[in-house]
């Protein structure tokens, strides 16, 4: 488990959703000591990554894809894993799922995800 605070961060329509803003914020949480982790239900989350210009020891430490059907799930069960506090995500469903568990769910307002 890692010492430094870790911060999950989903990738669609969350960072793509604004990908100059995260770019900003995930730098500022790294200088600050952040392990920022990409966990992602994205089957290809490098080429995205790369196609919004995010790179790897500059926005995050790491990337982390789990299985689509039940992401909540998997995002939670990951989460307790590694010792992960916070989670931002576009989708309700999973910050509802992932503060029920007794996390830190950030919210990235998307109409089109409030299920």
């Amino acid at each position: 488990m890692s010492t430094k605070p870790i911060i999950c961060v989903d990738l669609d329509g969350t960072i793509t959703g604004d990908p100059a803003f995260y770019r900003g914020e995930l730098r500022g949480l790294m200088s600050h000591g952040y392990t920022v982790r990409i966990l992602t239900g994205n089957p290809s989350p490098a080429h995205t990554l790369q196609e919004f210009d995010m790179h790897q020891g500059r926005e995050y430490n790491q990337i982390v894809t789990v299985p689509r059907k039940r992401i909540a799930t998997f995002k939670v069960a990951y989460m307790e894993q590694v010792g992960a506090r916070h989670l931002i995500d576009n989708r309700f469903k999973t910050i509802k799922k992932v503060q029920k568990a007794g996390f830190v769910g950030h919210w990235r307002a998307d109409p089109e995800n409030r299920r």
